[in-house]
């Protein structure tokens, strides 16, 4: 294999421009004769088995999980199915060889094509802390869902279940039927996948590897085009399957509708050469100087309960995420108090209030120091979430129509202290904060840069 194509594959690895693509095919289980076979060919002859114990023909190819998902819901219904299916995937909890190896690399972005999460736990076990998310039925719910899905990163990777997860019952595509419904979802509809990260994709002009796909089936031919792969000169996109597996016309379309190219290596093989490789190149990018994100907490002195439990929870940013927090608290004897605290505030990245009433009753906080802030956020240089601590009328306040108003539950706004768990709370908190710190440092850096 020549050294441009490594190269070429490494660099985009390292600059977070290459996205991998994930059939059925990558998750494999031991039959009782001890062969390794996708667990999706497993279900579907465990299927199969049930619906010949009821005395009824299996028509359809045993291998084929759509196809005798279909015959199965026609016998028994769909939450027969779901609860055979959950019962089946919930014996599956360990990554196979290849899904480890490939889980050491650093993807921040994962397509997942198969039902279960075994790749999510080989992320895991790389020491990594993804996320996961599925795929939603067209509705209001599903663009306010999908907005809630962070910038990913190759520490904080993303995995979007296409075809849904087990765990979500209501997520899965398992039937012919539903598959249908899924494809003409995404063909007619822009945010059947999330455009947020469609746009990563096209954005950064992604190299996409795709491994454990069944390149005959046609349907694949539409989801490449719902993932946004046009055919560019510029960029080539890899599928780890041997071509003298495909039939000359079938490779011969990927190759010329989508520049995708296959290789005629071991998958495991070629992933175990390109860990080595990845591992002997050093660290993806040199690591630039760490920024800061300056973040300061107003409050009333009444709410000073409050504030405590809120830096105790930022606590895990400020280790991790160069988070320094400042507040009223941290004014030395003898400096003078509003100098420091405008010093604080024209500082500040991430102003977070804990609002309440004696917040707005404060004179300083509410008419001088607030305003400050306020301009601040106007000329975008910070961002503030206001954080309500004890109920009062605060829609009318001046922090009252900002976008962000925290803490919610199911989308309303909910005081702190009516919360049964605090802690709920502060942890919900913290994870949005967490998603933006990622976004400002981002800024910062774009803004250090030479």
């Amino acid at each position: 294999m020549d050294e441009k194509f490594w190269e070429n594959l490494l660099f985009a690895l390292k600059h977070q421009q290459c996205v991998l693509v994930l059939g059925s095919g990558i998750s494999t289980g031991k039959t009782e004769d001890g062969q390794e076979r996708p667990l999706t060919e497993m279900l579907a002859n465990h299927l199969a088995d049930l619906i010949e114990q009821d005395n009824k023909l299996v028509e359809g190819d045993r291998n084929n999980l759509f196809q005798i998902a279909s015959e199965f819901v026609n016998i028994n219904g769909l939450t027969t199915l779901h609860r055979v299916t959950q019962t089946f995937y919930a014996q599956y909890t360990e990554p196979n060889a290849l899904q480890l190896a490939l889980a050491c690399l650093p993807f921040h972005l994962i397509f997942n094509a198969a039902p279960d999460l075994l790749f999510y736990n080989a992320l895991e076990r790389a020491d990594k802390l993804p996320k996961s998310f599925s795929y939603k039925l067209q509705g209001s719910e599903r663009s306010k869902f999908y907005e809630s899905i962070p910038k990913p990163t190759a520490q904080h990777p993303v995995v979007f279940n296409m075809l849904g997860n087990w765990q979500e019952p209501g997520s899965l595509v398992l039937t012919e039927g539903l598959q249908l419904d899924f494809l003409q979802d995404v063909i007619r509809h822009q945010d059947a996948i999330p455009n947020t990260l469609l746009e990563i994709c096209n954005t950064n002009k992604s190299t996409f590897v795709f491994a454990g796909f069944d390149f005959e089936r046609w349907q694949l031919r539409l989801l490449l085009r719902a993932l946004g792969l046009d055919r560019d000169a510029n960029i080539e996109h890899w599928a780890l399957q041997p071509r003298n597996a495909l039939k000359k016309d079938t490779w011969l379309f990927f190759k010329e509708e989508y520049g995708l190219l296959f290789r005629d290596e071991d998958t495991l093989g070629f992933v175990e050469e390109w860990k080595n490789r990845y591992e002997k190149s050093g660290s993806a990018v040199a690591a630039p100087n760490p920024v800061t994100v300056n973040a300061v907490l107003l409050y009333a002195s009444e709410d000073e309960s409050f504030k405590k439990e809120l830096d105790a929870h930022l606590a895990p940013l400020r280790e991790h995420q160069h988070l320094n927090t400042w507040n009223e608290a941290m004014i030395m004897p003898g400096q003078e108090l509003e100098s420091a605290f405008q010093k604080a505030i024209d500082e500040a990245h991430l102003i977070l209030l804990l609002a309440s009433a004696d917040f707005v009753n404060s004179e300083d906080l509410y008419h001088h120091h607030l305003e400050q802030a306020m301009e601040r956020f106007k000329s975008r240089k910070a961002k503030i979430f206001p954080i309500i601590v004890r109920n009062f009328a605060w829609q009318g306040s001046l922090f009252g129509q900002l976008p962000i108003v925290l803490p919610q539950e199911n989308g309303v706004v909910k005081p702190v202290a009516e919360w049964a768990q605090r802690d709920t709370a502060y942890a919900d908190i913290v994870s949005l904060i967490e998603r933006h710190i990622k976004y400002l440092m981002d800024d910062l850096k774009k803004s250090a840069a030479p």
